[in-house]
């Protein structure tokens, strides 16, 4: 065979190939802001009702205060998702750190009490929901202790893994069109607080944004879901890598039977 009559087989075979393979086509990333966050304490005592209706990014404080716990939630809007998502994080600005030990852990769950009444009403069941069910991921939290009342402030980003069941609700809110809510609860609480000076307070806890109330209020950032989509379909046309290669050896053994009849 000569070598040009070669070259043109394999450069027809890479044709071949290439119509039956294609670029796979990447998942997409989104990103969701809260469209409400705020705390309930164990009282039932809802921030967002007396809050300032202006600006829905609340205090969300999330521990214990002087024996009285806080929990905090996070609500988002998920109309703009149009696929399934195959998994995502829960990305939250961590603002003010009170602890005595310089390690904390959070709990995310799901939230079973309707948005619409999570955020507008008040209640002790809406408290109790926002730390028990199904766990939408752990984090653990690591910062310097604070060494007095002005030195409380980190301003670092962190990320929690959301579980399978964090998914789960996502992907059902979308499909009943509804918003997706977490609950968020200290769950490190063992009497390591910090002890404020200046108003005699004992605190542990992690504070996500401060509100209006805040003197860094210029410095309040919802917290975020980053999610990813499942991977789409392939296109037709586009076939496995073994079928490919079986049928790229096919066409390159009947070119060579060809060639060699056309010699005889």
């Amino acid at each position: 065979m000569k070598a040009s009559r070669f070259r043109g087989i394999i450069g027809s075979l890479s044709i071949v190939a290439a119509t039956f393979v294609s670029s796979p086509v990447e998942a997409a990333t989104l990103v969701l802001g809260a469209s409400t966050q705020a705390w309930y304490s164990q009282g039932g005592f809802n921030l967002a009702v007396f809050g300032n209706q202006s600006s829905p990014i609340f205090n969300t404080f999330t521990g214990v205060q002087d024996s009285v716990e806080f929990r905090s939630y996070f609500v988002f809007d998920v109309g703009s998702i149009t696929s399934p998502i195959a998994s995502g994080t829960l990305q939250l600005y961590q603002k003010r750190y009170y602890s005595s030990v310089s390690t904390e852990t959070i709990t995310l769950y799901d939230v079973t009490t309707p948005t619409t009444t999570l955020v507008s009403t008040q209640g002790i069941p809406a408290f109790d929901d926002l730390g028990s069910g199904e766990v939408y991921g752990t984090g653990t939290i690591n910062a310097e202790p604070p060494q007095n009342d002005l030195d409380t402030f980190v301003g670092e980003y962190f990320e929690v893994v959301l579980t399978q069941a964090a998914i789960d609700g996502i992907n059902q809110a979308v499909a009943e069109s509804e918003d997706f809510a977490i609950g968020i609860m200290l769950s490190s609480i063992d009497d390591t607080p910090y002890s404020f000076t200046t108003v005699q307070r004992q605190t542990e806890g992690i504070l996500f944004s401060g509100g209006s109330t805040d003197p860094l209020q210029e410095l309040e950032f919802p917290g975020q879901l980053i999610l990813v989509e499942a991977e789409p379909e392939p296109p037709i046309g586009v076939t496995e890598p073994s079928a490919i290669v079986g049928f790229v050896s096919l066409l390159f053994l009947g070119a060579l039977v060809k060639n060699g009849r056309s010699r005889a």
